[in-house]
């Protein structure tokens, strides 16, 4: 009995462990995609853009390039919601890992 309990005990901890980890990773690229978030709008800010963020040197008014901005924009930000998706559902199974044990 005391030798099948200590690697279930230890089998516990480490899942639990993991959960903490992927919970922790979550929340680690939360903050830093708020942090650049919170750059972009205040360096927007700071430039009086009201409209898609203009590079340095390019004249206003240019549609089809303001429009391959916004297409920038709109896949990155797919992407950042891709890979916090990917985060979640990597959270998920590992609760449900965890619920499984218990």
């Amino acid at each position: 009995e005391g030798a099948g309990a200590a690697p279930a005990e230890e089998r516990r901890r480490l899942e639990a462990s993991a959960c903490r980890l992927a919970s922790h990773r979550v929340a680690l690229r939360a903050r830093k995609d708020a942090a650049a978030r919170e750059g972009l709008l205040r360096e927007a800010g700071s430039n009086g853009e009201s409209g898609p963020r203009r590079r340095k040197g390019r004249a206003p008014g240019n549609p089809e390039e303001d429009e391959h901005d916004a297409l920038r924009s709109l896949t990155e930000a797919r992407n950042n919601m891709g890979s916090t998706l990917g985060h979640i559902q990597e959270v998920q199974k590992k609760l449900d890992e965890t619920s499984e044990t218990i």
